[in-house]
């Protein structure tokens, strides 16, 4: 019995023995905050070790859900504390709670766009690192095995932007280039160059498709709720009226001009007194 050899299922690569599954599988039993800490610490601190704790066959519908968290927390900290915090000052200077509401609305919006670019640009990305591993004939496993190591290295490094400092950005950018190489390496067993190629296509092409995505809604028409508000209200004796939107209604008001083919008598002036009319003599 001791000296039995163990081999991998089929379909499972050597490198997810023996190894405990990842804190972010385990999530039912710890619980979501502590699995999130935990996976992000893993992660962030030893990505080749938390690449073999990943079993191949895992739903694809984890790491998506971990990176999804990351960037709705990111966007929380991020755009509701800075651009939320624009908003009271405005509600209090105006003496109103419309623009509040209008705010915390947008702001809403706002994180539940970035949430979708940034799983959809994620996603993108682990295509095209995969494609370049394809290339450099460095794929030795199936593209969702690419795919969990884009969406958990991503996932990871949106921990480090939620600190409100231009350096952690940078940082995560950096870190993120480093978990995702060192994650391809050992999901694919492949050389580090090829790995670092591959981690650098798949980080240009989710960084383009972010910033397409972002510009998405300017391209069609649909402008920030927030910047058109506080580009464009005024103060008036009864709130916050828009002036954009009084134009529009002005725009719309029924226009009536003279009609020049209508002859008209000239009113008579002041003092004028209508002469009688000519009478037959007698």
């Amino acid at each position: 019995m001791d000296e039995m050899a163990v081999t991998p299922a089929p379909g499972v690569a050597e490198v997810d023995t023996g190894s405990p599954p990842l804190a972010w599988i385990e999530r039912a039993k710890i619980g979501i905050p502590r699995a999130w800490f935990r996976t992000v610490r893993s992660t962030l601190g030893a990505p080749g070790d938390a690449m073999r704790s990943i079993p191949a066959t895992a739903p694809l519908s984890d790491p998506i859900f971990f990176a999804a968290i990351s960037s709705a927390l990111t966007s929380i900290v991020v755009l509701g504390v800075a651009v939320l915090g624009i908003a009271i000052g405005s509600a209090v200077a105006a003496n109103t709670g419309g623009a509040l509401a209008l705010a915390m609305f947008t702001q809403v919006g706002l994180v539940v766009a970035n949430v979708l670019f940034a799983v959809i640009a994620t996603l993108l990305g682990g295509v095209a690192g995969h494609a370049a591993l394809v290339v450099v004939r460095g794929a030795r496993c199936g593209l969702a095995r690419s795919m969990q190591a884009s969406l958990y290295a991503s996932g990871a490094a949106y921990a480090l932007y939620i600190i409100p400092c231009p350096c952690f950005f940078f940082i995560g950018f950096v870190w993120w280039a480093i978990c995702l190489g060192a994650m391809y390496r050992v999901a694919h067993t492949a050389p580090t160059w090829k790995a670092v190629v591959a981690a650098i296509a798949a980080m240009l092409f989710a960084t383009v498709a972010s910033l397409a995505l972002a510009a998405l809604p300017q391209s069609i028409g649909v402008k920030n709720s927030w910047v058109q508000f506080n580009t464009t209200s005024t103060t008036s004796a009864g709130g916050i009226t828009s002036g954009a939107t009084s134009d529009a209604i002005v725009d719309r008001a029924p226009k009536t001009e003279p009609d020049a083919d209508i002859d008209r008598d000239p009113a008579p002036e002041v003092g004028d007194v209508p002469s009688p009319p000519a009478s037959g003599g007698n």
